[in-house]
């Protein structure tokens, strides 16, 4: 179970294509994974696609986008909705008593976007899984970011071309 939460959606995807690639232990991710947007979807479509046993391979990836606006509330044009306190995770709450019956072959990633905060599930989540942040990148280190970076991938860059370029693409 993994929590992976903040703004910085470049980093997140890395994440989650590295959890991708050491998952595909046996090259049989491709048809073991989903991925769902929480807004229309239902706990119960979550909870089936856990349960489903991988098809010819050891492992199941399911991905949840998007879970933390949904339980803040908000409509479709990102306007908060007067949520009751009462109601907690509402319908959701099944998804989370399910949690420890999650089969092991079956990871359950949580993605959100937003702000450097830890969404609200976090807590409820605390202890049951891997929680990761992705904050936004000062601008200031931008450029040293894009050096290490072009090392990652074998390519010298000039500091000041690495400057030119966090000037240009910010």
């Amino acid at each position: 179970l993994y929590v992976f939460y903040g703004p910085d959606s470049f980093t997140r995807r890395e994440a989650l294509a590295e959890l991708r690639r050491a998952l595909d232990e046996d090259d049989a991710l491709a048809t073991n994974n989903v991925t769902f947007q929480a807004r229309g979807t239902s706990p119960a479509e979550v909870i089936a696609a856990c349960s489903t046993p991988p098809f010819l391979g050891a492992n199941r990836l399911v991905v949840l986008e998007g879970f933390a606006e949904v339980l803040a509330g908000k409509g479709k044009r990102g306007k908060k909705k007067q949520a009751d306190p009462a109601d907690g995770l509402g319908p959701w709450q099944a998804l989370f008593d399910y949690l420890p019956e999650l089969p092991p072959s079956t990871t359950l990633v949580f993605v959100d976007s937003g702000s450097r905060t830890a969404p609200a599930h976090v807590e409820v989540l605390a202890g049951k899984g891997e929680t990761r942040s992705f904050p936004a990148l000062n601008p200031k280190d931008l450029p040293g970011w894009l050096q290490r970076r072009a090392r990652k991938l074998g390519v010298q860059l000039d500091a000041r071309a690495a400057n030119l370029i966090a000037q240009t693409a910010g």
